[in-house]
């Protein structure tokens, strides 16, 4: 799976998120389970790949840059289809006056936060590994570069995620998952004002064009990588109703289509850390026999 495939799963994401946010039929656990599960997953292996970039412990000199940079830039795309999602549950729990979904919702950001931050250290640390075990001046000078190239590649993500939260973050309160709330909002306006203009498939078509330009199409994962990514994206898709991708827009995709329909809730015990991250009333009401005082952390449940 591509950078682009990404972003463009974000994409439509955020073009049939009314779908989800004014479905009156709560997600089941069962959907949110699997987007928790298999957001983990990614967000473990990522932190396996940049845990040593810590306050008190720093890459070592035989780091790669080459294995680290893509894993980076893999970390920053998932970001925006994470933030994106996430933020279509908290408005839907937002419109139904519920408790069930931004929980969920917030728990994998609090963990996405913890991991950019990691990134972003470990972009600081490359520069000085390669100066440390490098005395060619046209070394550290061509890492500077990849560093660079790689941040500018982070911005872009923080400025489309912006783009396809706009018209989210302008009639719902989720600005928690934006970068810079005035251009998103910005972006929202200009968004809602087009549709009286053009229809949605038509703006939505542009928009798409605009992220084949802007992102790559080849695959910098490695198989475990995308196979854990490709499950987060399944996860995604199947919380939406079915109807969603029945359409004839122009981003519903045959591709996507066929991830949506084959992503069924796979059967298995829910884990104990997953409880956790629940809202405490909807675990008490099912299981009685539990104390209050079982969940002393809250709903929230960090690395």
């Amino acid at each position: 799976m591509s950078q682009r495939s990404l972003i463009e799963t974000a994409t439509l994401v955020s073009a049939r998120s009314a779908a989800v946010i004014f479905d009156p039929q709560a997600l089941s656990d069962e959907v949110l389970y699997r987007y928790w599960r298999n957001a983990r997953r990614c967000q473990q292996y990522w932190l396996s790949c940049l845990k040593p970039t810590t306050v008190d412990s720093h890459l070592d000199d035989g780091v790669d840059p080459t294995t680290v940079i893509p894993v980076i830039e893999n970390l920053f795309a998932a970001d925006v289809l994470i933030r994106l999602w996430s933020a279509s549950l908290v408005a839907h729990d937002h419109v139904h006056a519920g408790k069930a979904t931004a929980p969920i919702a917030r728990n994998v950001l609090i963990s996405q936060l913890q991991l950019r931050r990691y990134a972003l250290e470990a972009m600081v640390d490359l520069i000085d590994v390669h100066r440390r075990r490098s005395d060619e001046i046209d070394g550290v000078e061509d890492i500077k570069t990849q560093i660079a190239k790689l941040d500018a590649f982070r911005r872009r993500c923080e400025r489309w995620t912006d783009l396809l939260l706009g018209h989210l973050i302008y009639q719902f309160p989720v600005q928690e998952f934006a970068y810079d709330i005035e251009r998103a909002r910005d972006f929202g306006e200009q968004q809602l004002s087009e549709r009286f203009k053009n229809s949605d498939d038509v703006i939505w078509q542009l928009i798409r064009g605009g992220v084949r330009l802007a992102f790559p199409d080849t695959v910098t994962m490695s198989p475990s990588e995308e196979e854990m990514v490709r499950h987060l994206v399944e996860g995604i898709l199947s919380g939406f109703p079915q109807t969603s991708f029945l359409s004839t827009g122009s981003l519903s995709t045959l591709e996507m289509a066929k991830m949506a329909r084959s992503a069924g809730i796979v059967d298995g015990l829910v884990t104990e850390e997953f409880l956790r991250s629940l809202p405490v009333h909807r675990i008490l009401d099912k299981n009685p026999q539990i104390s209050h005082h079982d969940f002393p952390t809250g709903p929230f449940m960090r690395f």
